[in-house]
């Protein structure tokens, strides 16, 4: 059964034979893959197979070829993507529209598990380059008890070529600043519904929307988002904040 697409691969859940277990079949076309890689490129199972013991992860339990496509064999997560749970919340009806949201504590859960995957990707010296609610997995559908994966890491890139300068990445270049926009990005639709609002660069909270939100997690979220890269919080400094 087909659960989802990504722009080189379809996912499918299937029961594994040796002991019926349900699982996530991802199949990678082989020439996309090819045709998107550079020289900072890694495939996605070997940025798996180092991340295994992450509990925050998706787990990679076989990978496997045919001739056309690579298979990766992984755990199924219950509870689908953050994305359609954040829409599930929401409400269509013209006369009271609201996106789904999630509340502070769920959402700064949420954020922690994903910071601990980026804590130990950063380390390695890789970028995820994609974090966003559809590459974010819930183990489970239990609220009470929200357990998530990060999933995903075909856009991820090494933080320095082979023939990357001494002095490495200044300026614009991506690096793990750019996980922690996005993650910024992530936490701020979680809290409130919506993208985030910017006026000359910096975020704003809209009242209509933020009013109950408290101020603590108003600033994680601006630490994330902050428009210079070299100010903005690393996920092992974000890990210290109270509020998460």
């Amino acid at each position: 059964k087909v659960i989802g697409h990504g722009a080189f691969s379809t996912v499918r859940s299937a029961l594994r034979n040796t002991d019926n277990i349900k699982v996530a079949i991802k199949s990678i076309s082989k020439f996309d893959a090819l045709r998107s890689k550079s020289k900072q490129h890694m495939d996605e199972w070997e940025i798996m197979k180092l991340l295994q013991n992450n509990p925050y992860v998706l787990t990679l339990f076989d990978v496997f070829e045919t001739e056309t496509e690579i298979h990766l064999v992984t755990e199924y997560c219950m509870g689908g993507e953050l994305f359609d749970a954040i829409k599930r919340k929401g409400t269509t009806k013209r006369s009271s529209f609201r996106r789904g949201r999630f509340t502070e504590p769920q959402a700064a859960r949420i954020t922690n598990q994903i910071l601990k995957a980026l804590v130990e990707l950063h380390a390695l010296g890789i970028v995820h380059r994609d974090i966003k609610a559809e590459n974010i997995l819930l183990l489970n559908g239990d609220e009470s008890d929200i357990q998530v994966k990060l999933c995903d890491f075909g856009m991820a890139r090494l933080l320095f070529g082979t023939n990357a300068p001494p002095e490495g990445c200044h300026g614009n270049c991506i690096g793990p600043a750019t996980d922690m926009f996005s993650m910024g990005v992530t936490l701020y639709i979680l809290l409130c519904g919506f993208s985030p609002v910017f006026c000359e660069d910096v975020v704003e909270f809209p009242d209509a929307y933020w009013n109950d939100i408290s101020e603590e997690a108003k600033d994680v979220v601006r630490s994330m988002l902050h428009h210079n890269p070299q100010e903005r919080i690393s996920a092992v400094d974000a890990l210290k904040n109270a509020w998460i």
